[in-house]
């Protein structure tokens, strides 16, 4: 499991920075002629990208790429990031922030999505209650939330 998490880090990273060159000779676990995953992982960061300004958090951001990509993670591989810590520490790595940083940006983001209504956008889009108007949901809640609903509504 955690070999397979690595991987989508690091290949997560590659993504994010592009500016990595991989000389020949130069360990890395990723496979530059087998580019097909690229073009997956880029489809789904737009889908992902897509819902999150549905709920109208803001792309300015810092957290909003973070937010992104925390989705992406738990939809790539669900079983692995069902832990904060583990996925702060993954977003650290892409991001090359610490773990603290990592989850106040996630906060700001839920919060200003919370406070601007985007939150009860999720509840049309999904079509079901999933958001309680009360109180915003923790990083955790939203990030796993938002990763099963564009899971369902994707898939069906």
């Amino acid at each position: 499991m955690a070999e397979i998490v690595n991987e989508i880090v690091e290949r997560l990273t590659w993504l994010y920075r592009r500016v990595r060159i991989i000389t020949p000779g130069t360990k890395s676990s990723i496979n530059l002629e087998d580019t097909g995953w690229i073009k997956e992982y880029e489809d789904l960061l737009q889908i992902v990208a897509k819902y999150l300004l549905k709920m109208k958090t803001m792309p300015h951001l810092k957290g909003f790429n973070m937010l992104k990509h925390a989705v992406f993670l738990k939809i790539v591989s669900a079983r692995a990031f069902f832990n904060g810590k583990i996925l702060y520490e993954s977003l650290g790595k892409v991001h090359d922030e610490k773990f603290t940083l990592i989850e106040s940006c996630l906060r700001h983001c839920v919060n200003q999505a919370y406070d601007s209504g985007g939150l009860k956008e999720l509840n049309k889009i999904f079509g079901t209650v999933v958001i309680d108007d009360k109180i915003p949901p923790t990083n955790l809640q939203l990030i796993s939330l938002i990763a099963e609903g564009i899971i369902y509504c994707e898939e069906g």
